[in-house]
């Protein structure tokens, strides 16, 4: 288990390793810094559509390969305790 805090507004990302490691070739992996500019991109979408775009962006970067693992992408963000959810609902 991980444990880490997170701020009222940060969007938090969990990925299965498929994402990470999905390959169009065989020396060429999706990687850290195309999933970083897909994510990226996402900073203004609701979680809702954030995940289908880094899809998007995955399936774009594959061509017309097919995936060789899964790829699972969970999309949150983080609203706050109850308690600070209402104080900002009551402001």
């Amino acid at each position: 288990m991980q444990t880490f805090n997170l701020e009222r507004g940060e969007r938090v990302f969990v990925l299965s390793d498929g994402v990470h490691a999905a390959s169009a070739r065989v020396d060429d992996m999706f990687g850290t810094r195309a999933l970083m500019t897909a994510l990226r991109g996402t900073r203004l979408q609701p979680a809702t559509e954030a995940v289908g775009s880094v899809m998007r962006g995955l399936h774009d970067y594959l061509g017309d390969v097919d995936l060789a693992d899964d790829a699972v992408i969970v999309c949150l963000d983080w609203q706050g305790t109850p308690e600070e959810v209402e104080a900002a609902h009551e402001a």
